[in-house]
């Protein structure tokens, strides 16, 4: 099939990976020049797994390419996939403004062009209830004549692990399918013919609360076995074998993932869809309430028992400071959060980051700076061991331990 994809960040380049290897034709959009030139040179603008090397062979197949502005592809087109991000609001809440500026720009695109048949549209970025049915299906009906017979709009949360989002596209644990009345799509069962999932099919509302749900879930996974790990610690208990125990009982206590004790979470989901699910759930809800706050206490936990460890006098060297260790996402991490802490209290710290050494983007210098670290006076491409004191990871449970 002929699929363009909009937006191509970490979602929509893993999209674009996975199509490619299945043998689509497939256009990225994104308005990032600079990415787009990345893009266009064989190279991933995200470090994921995989990725890199499938649009490498997708540029040398001439079976992708990207560029910033939509084009006459939308008339061959069979499937547009919106993968635009949806970043909070100061009160928490999903900040749509580029979901808007997308269906604005796909409705105009397609107003005078003559195309055989619908266009499927599926979304993919995370949305609260209720933004299909009463934002997007409007824009559509304001600025498209006759909408119905010219589009098919679909609502089809991801389900990526940042690490592992191309072994999970193709192994989703679910496939979640939504539509206006909750009805099948030909083109987009066509798309997921050689996935092997459970698929569920329903109405807008209630795939768009699907990702919601499930983030919050696994934050709340993450909250609560780094409080009993705090609390063990502070009884004297063994929080390994305590968390073993736990963990062993798969019948009842569901799954292992997200139960470790450990680093808080952080990244571009987990934060983002608490304060989603916080704000619509208002106050009635203590225990979601909490979930941040209690990852801001475990993140001082953690920052305070490091302190016991390290001297004024140290050279130090950080390892790790994406959220999440073989990704270079820095969004929301508590170990950048914790490097700058280290700093703003005068302790001398270099920083190494396999993920970042080798090329660091501008993004990840205008998000650190937000946290007072400029980057390029303190990462390290290489190092000498000898030049330290003490090498903390923070992909450890900021344990110290010497380099690979």
């Amino acid at each position: 099939m002929n699929i363009s994809i909009l937006g191509l960040g970490y979602v929509g380049i893993t999209a674009a990976a996975c199509l490619i290897k299945e043998g689509h034709s497939v256009t990225g959009i994104d308005p990032d020049l600079e990415k787009i030139k990345q893009i266009n040179n064989s190279q991933s603008p995200v470090n994921e797994a995989g990725v890199e090397e499938l649009i490498s062979e997708g540029i040398k197949l001439r079976s992708f390419k990207a560029s910033n502005k939509l084009g006459p592809h939308l008339k061959k087109d069979d499937i547009c996939i919106i993968c635009v991000g949806t970043p909070s609001n100061e009160d928490g809440s999903n900040n749509i403004h580029f979901i808007e500026k997308a269906s604005l720009e796909l409705a105009m695109a397609l107003k005078d062009l003559k195309r055989r048949k619908p266009l499927s549209i599926i979304y993919r970025s995370t949305i609260p209830p209720g933004t299909m049915e009463k934002i997007v299906l409007k824009i559509f009906d304001d600025n498209l004549n006759d909408f119905s017979s010219k589009i098919n709009l679909i609502y089809n949360p991801e389900f990526l692990r940042e690490g592992t989002a191309v072994e999970d596209y193709f192994n989703p644990p679910k496939v979640v399918i939504g539509s206006l009345n909750g009805e099948k799509d030909k083109l987009v069962d066509e798309l997921y013919k050689n996935i092997k999932s459970k698929f569920f099919y329903t109405r807008f509302p209630e795939s768009e609360m699907t990702k919601l749900i499930d983030n919050s879930w696994h934050a709340l996974k993450v909250s609560y076995a780094n409080e009993i790990g705090r609390l063990s610690e502070k009884l004297g208990l063994n929080s390994e074998i305590v968390n073993e125990i736990f963990t062993s009982d798969t019948k009842l206590n569901i799954s292992k993932y997200y139960l470790k004790p450990g680093e808080p979470f952080g990244g571009s989901c987990l934060p983002k869809d608490v304060r989603a699910i916080q704000f619509l759930s208002k106050d009635t809800n203590p225990i979601l309430s909490n979930i941040l706050q209690s990852n801001l206490e475990h993140q001082n936990f953690l920052y305070q028992r490091l302190l016991k460890r390290i001297r004024k006098t140290d050279r130090i060297l950080v390892n790790g400071i994406a959220f999440k260790k073989n990704t270079d996402d820095l969004r929301e991490s508590p170990n950048l959060d914790a490097v700058s802490r280290l700093i703003a209290d005068g302790f001398n710290v270099k920083i190494f980051d396999k993920c970042l050494s080798d090329e660091v983007h501008s993004r990840m210098f205008d998000y650190s700076k937000l946290l007072g670290v400029d980057l390029k006076k303190v990462l390290l491409k290489k190092y000498k061991i000898d030049n330290f004191d003490i090498v903390i990871d923070m992909h450890n449970d900021f344990k110290d331990k010497n380099i690979d």
